[in-house]
């Protein structure tokens, strides 16, 4: 069978066949890539005139960890035979932060006072 009958008969969107699976794949790619890039760029705008270089490199680090993540989670989540795993992966990360942010409860304190310290910037030095 030819991939133009593939293509006809649904195969090349549905997930879960493998070339459904390496279309979303590359999809999910593509839109992990493009939404990286559109937040460096917003951000090296920004950069300029609204925010310091400190917190530019904070947000874009902190968004393209999320950008990625949620590419990855999303993905395992489409395609039936990771199902499970794109399961496994959110359940593992609510235990873990419930987890975490009991036991580090001061910690995890100072670490919002220090961004919000950083993103508000209430002390200006000239």
């Amino acid at each position: 069978m030819g991939l133009l009958e593939r293509i006809l008969r649904g195969e090349f969107v549905n997930p879960a066949t493998l070339l459904g699976a390496i279309f979303y794949a590359l999809l999910f790619l593509f839109l992990a890539w493009l939404g990286a890039r559109s937040l460096r760029l917003t951000l090296t705008r920004l950069e300029d005139g609204l925010l310091d270089r400190t917190t530019a490199r904070f947000l874009r680090r902190m968004g393209l960890t999320l950008i990625w993540m949620l590419a990855i989670i999303l993905y395992a989540h489409l395609i039936p035979e990771l199902r499970a795993l794109g399961t496994a992966l959110l359940t593992g990360a609510s235990v873990a932060s419930v987890v975490i942010g009991i036991a580090a409860q001061a910690t995890l304190g100072n670490l919002i006072a220090g961004v919000s310290l950083l993103l508000y910037r209430p002390f200006q030095f000239s």
